[in-house]
């Protein structure tokens, strides 16, 4: 295996939900999960939240992930080469996750390192999960406050599904910090489909 696919193999396994030893490749060559609704790090929308807890414990206990502030739960990644840090809790409905929130952040941010701002980690996460995943992220304008005020509104917020219906969003928290959101089928079937997904 050579640098570059280990590299591509890491990052994929930690953020595009496809961990490597639940892939296989289709004949069109691309990877498509063998269990869908599957997220990361072998965390899926089926897991009941006592599941969620035991399956957390596992891996804390393996030290690939920890526990953060409050309930939130700490790993880190590799984006593009370059070490992240991510933060993530799910959401549960009915004792089943329905959506799990994820903040990024490059490691080696700095107010004077203008390459590892958020905008360079939103661009770098869409090339990413469009590589690995094959999503076509549909973009509006972020006109959120902090992203007014940051980049006039050139950064857009992002929004694609995977094959298996799993809806993305990904926007810019504040300079440092980019949000993914996963969500579950149920959450999003009333919703309008467009060709644009």
């Amino acid at each position: 295996v050579d640098a570059l696919q280990a590299r591509q193999t890491w990052e994929a396994r930690a953020l595009s939900g496809q961990d490597a030893e639940i892939l296989y490749r289709g004949i069109d060559g691309a990877r498509r999960p063998i269990h869908p609704d599957s997220l990361f790090m072998g965390y899926a929308f089926d897991m009941s939240r006592e599941r969620f807890f035991e399956y957390s414990w596992d891996l804390n206990r393996q030290g690939r992930i920890v526990n953060g502030g409050g309930a939130e739960i700490v790993a880190d990644t590799l984006v593009n080469g370059i070490r992240a840090r991510m933060s993530f809790y799910p959401e549960f409905v009915d004792d089943r996750m329905y959506e799990m929130p994820v903040t990024l952040s490059y490691s080696g941010w700095s107010p004077w390192n203008r390459s590892l701002w958020s905008d360079s980690l939103l661009h770098d996460l869409r090339t990413l999960l469009t590589e690995f995943d094959g999503i076509r992220f549909q973009e509006t304008p972020d006109t959120s406050q902090t992203a007014m005020a940051l980049y006039g509104g050139a950064v857009p917020a992002l929004t694609g599904r995977r094959d298996d219906g799993v809806l993305i969003r990904i926007g810019v928290v504040d300079e440092k910090q980019v949000e993914i959101r996963y969500l579950a089928r149920p959450v999003f079937d009333d919703e309008p489909k467009t060709a644009d997904y």
